[in-house]
């Protein structure tokens, strides 16, 4: 009997692990090649599974980036919640640091961001992302707003956009890298442009 359920559960098992290890190469790949700079084939080597088991879930590599993007954005950068605006900016410039700067997510972050038209679905994930991102983010400036800190008439989305803008100015422009301090200014730069006005 025990046997048996053994036997009934090894296929899921399986399946979920090999989803997992497809994900997990994936995203690797896109980290070390980009997002055009892989196959199928190439997934399956990595993953240590078979072309055909990929092929089973997902059509393409487009499909398979997809997943694999998808599940690692909505994890990306926490928001933080400081109960003060300044320190808010200052956490969540540091965070955006610590992603691009980290061995694992950071060479994907870049990734992301100097290859997303490799495709129309693969640029359009990433478009959400941003997109998302921003919008997860709008309560620092909702907050600030009700504690006064900002002006009524504040455009949150522009100033927590320039919060950014720098970071990834040095990190795709100037292909330098980035840190704590470049981190602190662009809180700051964003802290007081909102409050001037």
């Amino acid at each position: 009997m025990e046997e048996t359920r053994q036997v009934a559960r090894r296929p899921g098992g399986r399946t979920a692990a090999n989803r997992a290890a497809a994900v997990a190469a994936a995203l690797n790949l896109v980290a070390t090649e980009g997002l055009g700079g892989f196959s199928i084939e190439d997934v399956a080597s990595r993953a240590g599974v078979h072309k055909t088991t990929i092929y089973r879930r997902w059509a393409s590599t487009d499909d398979l980036v997809i997943e694999a993007l998808s599940g690692f954005v909505e994890r990306a950068v926490p928001v933080p919640d400081t109960g003060d605006t300044r320190s808010d900016l200052h956490e969540l410039a540091r965070s955006i640091v610590d992603l691009v700067n980290d061995p694992m997510s950071g060479p994907l972050v870049r990734a992301m961001l100097t290859s997303g038209r490799a495709s129309v679905p693969v640029a359009d994930v990433l478009q959400r992302f941003w997109r998302g991102r921003l919008v997860a983010i709008t309560p620092i400036g909702e907050r600030a707003l009700a504690r006064g800190d900002w002006p009524p008439d504040t455009e949150v989305g522009r100033v927590l956009a320039q919060l950014g803008a720098p970071l990834y100015y040095r990190i795709l422009v100037l292909g330098s890298d980035v840190g704590h301090r470049d981190a602190a200014l662009a809180a700051e730069a964003a802290h007081a442009a909102a409050r001037a006005g």
